[in-house]
C-alpha cells in the first residue's frame, strides 16, 4: 500500500495483512496504531506503521510497502495480497 492508504487505514481503523519478511508468513493485524516518522542512522527519514494485534497486546513496525488491506473474502495468500 502507498503512504496515503496507510493513513487512510489508520483514520478508517480497519485491519490489515502484513507481509512479514522474518517469518516469511502474512499476518493480519487488527488496526494501525500509530503512524510514525523514523530517522535512521545514515540520516534517512522513514515513514512506518505500528501495527498491533486483536488484544492489543503486540506492537510490530512495518513499512507501507509491506501492508495491504484486509479482505475477509480473500484467501490470505501472496497471490491475494501481494501479486506485484
Amino acid at each position: 500500500m502507498s503512504d496515503e492508504e496507510a493513513k487512510q487505514a489508520f483514520v478508517k481503523q480497519i485491519p490489515v495483512v502484513h507481509n512479514c519478511h522474518c517469518s516469511r508468513s502474512l499476518i493480519v493485524y487488527k488496526r494501525i496504531r500509530q503512524l510514525i516518522w523514523d530517522i535512521r542512522n545514515n540520516g534517512d527519514k522513514v515513514f512506518e506503521c505500528a501495527l498491533t494485534d486483536e488484544k492489543e497486546r503486540v506492537l510490530v513496525y512495518a513499512l507501507p510497502a509491506d501492508l495491504a488491506l484486509y479482505d475477509e473474502s480473500k484467501p490470505i495468500t501472496r497471490d491475494n495480497y501481494f501479486s506485484e
